[in-house]
């Protein structure tokens, strides 16, 4: 997960250049370590500055995210990808699209706030309880990590610790001053 989120800083290079840099989606039971992943990661590439304020709960609105940064883009536990709405299936056809382009197709409607061509800049690094079966042609757009007793991960160990180290990460607000 740390490799693909420093690759995932170039991922609008690579979408440039080769024309595929896929979404990552670690998933599993409460208190594995999905969050802290996602945590980490969000404090090596972004330290103590704000993420994106958009939390995509639509199509649209995940399309905006992507387009807003260069950097890698968590999503800490996205419950919005874990539902049974209608939108869930619109966000994974954008990951979908995004993973193999650059240039996301011309948005036109008579919202004027959704209207525009939108670049495929970001990678998301999502959690979430995402459990449901992925059509063959977007396993490879999405990423799909399972963190489970399945594949290998004690979840005892990690619910003992009680995600200290997400813990530890959010209560330093000085973890990333350069004045330390």
């Amino acid at each position: 997960i740390l490799s693909y989120a420093l690759v995932a800083n170039f991922a609008h290079f690579l979408r440039q250049r080769y024309g595929y840099f896929p979404h990552t989606i670690i998933n599993g039971r409460r208190k594995s370590g999905k969050t802290t992943l996602t945590a980490l990661s969000r404090f090596l590439f972004w330290g103590n500055n704000p993420l994106p304020a958009i939390r995509p709960k639509t199509e649209a609105q995940l399309r905006q995210l992507l387009s807003q940064t260069t950097l890698l883009t968590p999503i800490e536990d996205w419950r919005e990808l874990s539902s049974d709405a209608g939108q869930v299936e619109d966000m994974l056809s954008l990951l979908h699209a995004s993973a193999q382009v650059f240039v996301l197709r011309r948005i036109t409607t008579s919202n004027k706030d959704v209207n525009g061509v939108y670049l495929s800049l970001s990678a998301i690094l999502a959690d979430a309880n995402y459990n449901k079966d992925v059509d063959v042609d977007t396993a490879d757009k999405a990423i799909f990590v399972t963190i489970d007793s399945e594949e290998g991960i004690d979840l005892k160990k990690a619910e003992e610790s009680g995600a200290l180290l997400k813990n530890e990460l959010e209560s330093d607000t000085k973890l990333h001053n350069l004045s330390l």
